[in-house]
């Protein structure tokens, strides 16, 4: 396997002012796509397990426990499948509007898969997944997630990838403003620290989609983090120690005075 350089990446920087308006935005959803690729024992003897195109395996996990889940999710798979080997392949974040079409990540020379969202709420998402391969379609399930939940779409045997999984994340709500004063500037970003790629998770081939809440005191520092999605072998810590450092001119109400302003980063660790 040829090694990959990492990347640190702010997919999206959100600041909902506090007191201020956010009316009029049009829905938009994040989903964090992660493809899993297993691979029996070349050794091995025995039955093997076929996982039928487009079948639904888990849905619906707590969004406390997603800093983890990764890894149980791996480790689930490779045992109820029997394989010694499930590695994180590809992800992406696609943000899509009700009605609205996009890729997920894909193995090359394996099935592709397009994304619909079909349904869009506050506290779920729908989704069609078409998976084809040459032209001809293999499956389309259809799925409903809760918001800050998962679910994971496994696919069929095949050369380029013996075993495929899909986990399909619609990311939680990010903070939304409490009053109808929109007289309120949001703060700028004067000063961005980059986060460190940890080794340990480089090593492990781990990529990441880590969203913080964070709020901006009225000197321009982050005066507070909340974790609203986390991830292991410290990318959450990562994240979170760098956007400490970060500096802003703070948000500024119409008689010009400093107010304080909460929003969410997300930052996205990826191997190239």
């Amino acid at each position: 396997m040829r090694a990959r350089s990492a990347a640190v990446l702010v997919v999206a920087f959100t600041l909902a002012v506090a007191g201020a308006s956010v009316a009029g935005e049009s829905p938009e959803l994040g989903t964090y796509f992660t493809l899993l690729v297993g691979r029996p024992d070349a050794n091995a003897t025995g039955e093997s397990i076929l996982v039928v195109p487009g079948t639904v395996i888990a849905s619906g996990k707590a969004a406390e426990q997603q800093a983890a889940d990764l890894l149980r999710v791996i480790d689930e798979l490779k045992q109820a499948y029997r394989l010694p080997t499930i590695e994180p392949t590809a992800s992406d974040v696609v943000f899509l509007k009700p009605g609205g079409s996009g890729k997920a990540p894909s193995v090359e020379g394996g099935p592709q898969v397009k994304v619909d969202l079909l349904a869009l709420d506050d506290e779920k998402a729908t989704y069609r997944l078409t998976l084809t391969e040459a032209d001809k379609t293999l499956a389309e399930p259809t799925m409903t997630v809760r918001r800050g939940g998962r679910a994971i779409v496994g696919s069929r045997d095949g050369a380029a990838a013996p075993y495929l999984f899909l986990v399909v994340e619609p990311l939680p709500q990010t903070p939304t403003s409490r009053t109808g004063d929109d007289s309120i500037s949001e703060p700028k970003l004067l000063n961005r620290v980059r986060p460190t790629y940890p080794a340990e998770a480089k090593q492990a081939r781990l990529e990441g989609l880590v969203l913080i809440e964070v709020t901006i005191g009225t000197d321009g520092t982050v005066t507070s983090t909340k974790v609203v999605r986390g991830e292991p072998y410290g990318l959450t810590e990562a994240a979170i120690e760098a956007i400490k450092q970060w500096r802003y001119e703070p948000a500024r109400n119409s008689a010009g005075k400093p107010v304080s302003a909460i929003g969410t980063v997300t930052v996205r660790f990826a191997l190239y």
